[in-house]
């Protein structure tokens, strides 16, 4: 386009002109008209070149603008992936923290209640140990001593069979370092 705008720059008279032009202008006769003429025509190529390259100054704005959009695109991305695994850990840290709180929470419960339904057992042992501590060598095996007991507590309304009274009262023997004879 600078090159056409050149081209017409140099012509003096309007010999590059369509016919129908051309003849129009022949028509009235005066050479000198022609070259305001080749001016205007080489003035219009001279701004369809500076059309385009304003045009592909934009394009190349447009292309930088794309590019910077999409690196931020992907940079917010690669946030949110990881933002996201982020809170997906802290939920797993949350879960397995609730989990440990659970079962800690139905062990005490369990540990509870166990020592509930042993409470009878443990206080008929400390009974049967404070009764057979009053004098140990009063009985020479620890069946006889289970037995005797096992029949003292009946009276007493706890029942337990002999062998888990004689059970205790050989445990409780060892613990103490009593023997039998």
């Amino acid at each position: 386009m600078l090159a056409d705008a050149i081209e017409w720059l140099q012509h003096k008279k309007a010999d590059g002109l369509d016919e129908p032009l051309a003849a129009v202008l022949k028509e009235l006769g005066n050479n000198d008209r022609y070259v305001p003429i080749n001016v205007s025509l080489a003035g219009e190529y001279a701004l369809q070149a500076m059309d385009a390259v304003c045009h592909a100054e934009h394009l190349l704005e447009i292309e930088r603008l794309e590019q910077a959009h999409d690196s931020m695109i992907e940079m917010m991305s690669k946030q949110i992936e990881m933002a996201s695994k982020q809170m997906h850990n802290d939920y797993l840290c949350r879960v397995a923290q609730q989990e440990k709180e659970e079962r800690t929470r139905r062990s005490m419960k369990a540990e509870a209640l166990n020592i509930a339904r042993h409470r009878k057992t443990r206080e008929a042992k400390e009974r049967v140990f404070k009764e057979w501590e009053k004098d140990p060598s009063k009985f020479p095996s620890a069946e006889k001593a289970g037995r005797h007991l096992c029949d003292w507590l009946a009276r007493e309304g706890m029942e337990y069979e002999p062998r888990t009274v004689i059970a205790w009262i050989r445990d409780h023997a060892k613990r103490i370092g009593v023997r039998f004879r």
